[in-house]
């Protein structure tokens, strides 16, 4: 009895020494713009602040980290998120550490529902750890959470409306907003901001296109050509650098829907129409309907690689294929 008292004693002492991990930790860090190397910086500092916190509890161990990179906090459809609580649910992790409340979320109704229903359902902890919260001390923390949380949204909109009109004052002054340019043009950077150019082997091809569709050619034949002449679509062009490829092999297929948004566009006029949405589009079929659109074009803000009496002929052509 000795024995097993004296071995008693010991495991309670080592237990003293060596606290049981209660929590495991999931780090979550996130930033809403892609990076530089200051970025990735910033990555590395909200880790290193959750490392620190761990440290300085001994009942807790982490586990894995999450991060999210160029996501915005106002949308909660992240994969580094997602993946998250995917693991909370399975039980992977039971607590999840951020630098701040707003790494989680700044949508204030939604970044709510995560922190006190579906988290504390699941039995999550959640510290944020330089707003001083902690979701196992909610009555004291209640306060912080709610008031962050707010502010965290505001933040978010004021930044989204200042966005919003230096992009209205670039669109004003004809600069290109978009992100990957046209294909048949190139962005250059200059005194007057982005603008497009014309990059003149693709916008050859580009001009043969409509060439092609003139001569009454389908658009299915007109992707055949360009599979037969090793011409890789613009996908494969902005991944690869090549305007055609040596093998047949490597070559792959342009899409009928590319093609005819390309034959519909007015970019290749030398405007720049404002859309409201990502994807958004509007059916320009005439020089009429590019009036009507007065407030939402821009004119000659680039160099054009079709015509007007061609660029009109082609829409004509296709609305009327499609009625």
């Amino acid at each position: 009895m000795a024995r097993s008292s004296r071995k008693k004693i010991e495991r309670i002492t080592k237990e003293k020494i060596e606290p049981q991990k209660k929590y495991q930790v999931g780090i979550y860090a996130r930033l809403s713009v892609k990076g530089n190397k200051r970025k990735e910086e910033s990555i590395d500092t909200q880790i290193a602040i959750c490392r620190e916190y761990i440290k300085k509890n001994p009942d807790m161990i982490w586990v894995d980290l999450y991060i999210d990179i160029g996501r915005s906090g106002m949308n909660f459809h992240r994969n580094g998120f997602r993946k998250m609580i995917e693991d909370a649910k399975k039980g992977k992790i039971n607590c999840i550490i951020a630098k701040d409340l707003s790494r989680i979320g700044r949508n204030y109704v939604e970044t709510g529902y995560y922190v006190e229903k579906f988290l504390t359902e699941y039995h999550i902890r959640v510290i944020a750890v330089n707003d001083s919260f902690d979701s196992f001390r909610w009555g004291e923390s209640e306060e912080v959470f709610s008031l962050k949380n707010l502010v965290n949204e505001m933040y978010a909109r004021d930044i989204s409306r200042k966005v919003a009109s230096v992009k209205q004052q670039q669109w004003e002054k004809g600069e290109y907003i978009g992100g990957i340019p046209p294909y048949g043009y190139q962005i250059t950077i200059g005194i007057e901001g982005r603008k497009l150019e014309i990059e003149q082997e693709t916008a050859e091809i580009v001009r043969e296109i409509y060439e092609w569709y003139s001569d009454k050619e389908e658009i299915k034949d007109i992707v055949e050509i360009l599979h037969q002449r090793n011409i890789n679509p613009p996908r494969e062009y902005r991944k690869t650098g090549k305007v055609k490829e040596i093998k047949k092999s490597n070559v792959k297929y342009w899409s009928v829907t590319g093609i005819k948004q390309m034959l519909t566009n007015p970019i290749y006029l030398g405007c720049m129409v404002k859309v409201k949405k990502p994807g958004e589009r509007y059916k320009i079929r005439s020089e009429r309907e590019l009036e009507l659109l007065e407030n939402l074009v821009q004119r000659n803000t680039h160099p054009p690689i079709i015509c007007k009496k061609k660029f009109f002929e082609i829409a004509k052509k296709i609305q009327q294929e499609n009625n």
